[in-house]
């Protein structure tokens, strides 16, 4: 069974500032087009070329989906997508000198019939929304979010620790491996189920809470417009980008509803689940 959803997303300036470094994409996949790439990404604020480094980086993502044939092994898809992103920066930067502390997330949704692929560098961020409970399954990339899995932080400190906005992974023109969050196993969609991509702008002002029961209550389109409106009333000191894709038809999983067992990306089958 091919797989279907609806989907949409939008990008907002924000209240504060003067360009909007964020970007977002979608593109099937090559082959029988039985799959569906999303991608979002935040240039670095403060660094010269954030906007050139992650619209560079969607551009370089939605190419990679016509290289990436739905049979091919995903994970080797979204290596090569994150090596292509990285070689494109560091392409413009040694074109352009001033470019060569540039910086974006880079976030990404490889849906096929397999399930549900992710890859992700930075603080932008995907949840899994499914029956009303919404699940963070990335983890943010940066001082605080280090701190919460040390143990020195809880997870609602670290959204208004000023370490939040220091990264300590991101895409960049550099020689280095870029070292991505590759998800090992991919997540089993059932129809219905949605999934939230959105950057730091939506997290910091709108709480998951808020956030799964726009989710519930509202159609794709219009549920990527009242998210961006949330962030706008509460003051949207960022840039906002949301993308925001529903499970229409996929595969049998087979599988029982997946119990969510915190609000950050654990989760289990229940124990009744079958096999």
């Amino acid at each position: 069974m091919p797989v279907s959803c609806r989907w949409d997303g939008g990008s907002h300036l924000g209240r504060s500032r003067h360009r909007n470094e964020d970007a977002w994409g979608a593109a099937t996949l090559a082959g029988d087009g039985r799959g569906l790439l999303l991608a979002i990404a935040d240039g670095m604020g403060g660094h010269p070329g954030g906007d050139v480094a992650s619209r560079a980086a969607i551009e370089s993502a939605l190419d990679s989906a016509g290289l990436c044939p739905a049979g091919d092994p995903a994970l080797a898809c979204l290596e090569g997508l994150y090596q292509r992103a990285q070689d494109s920066l560091r392409d413009r930067a040694k074109a352009r000198p001033s470019l060569r502390e540039m910086g974006t997330t880079l976030t990404v949704a490889l849906l096929r019939e397999d399930g549900c692929w992710v890859g992700h560098l930075g603080d932008s961020r995907l949840a899994w929304w499914r029956d009303g409970e919404i699940c963070l399954v990335t983890r943010d990339h940066s001082v605080a979010w280090g701190l919460v899995e040390a143990g020195v932080l809880d997870a609602e400190a670290a959204e208004r620790d000023p370490t939040g906005a220091m990264l300590t992974r991101f895409l960049g023109p550099t020689e280095s491996p870029c070292n991505p969050d590759l998800l090992e196993r991919p997540l089993l969609l059932e129809r219905g189920d949605r999934l939230l991509l959105a950057t730091d702008g939506l997290g910091k002002v709108v709480s998951m809470e808020r956030a799964a029961a726009i989710l519930r209550a509202e159609e794709v389109s219009r549920s990527v417009r009242l998210l961006i409106e949330a962030t706008l009333d509460a003051g949207a000191p960022d840039n906002v980008t949301v993308v925001v894709a529903e499970a229409l038809d996929v595969p049998a999983s087979g599988r029982t509803p997946l119990r969510f067992e915190d609000s950050r990306y654990r989760w289990r089958e229940s124990p009744d689940a079958s096999h």
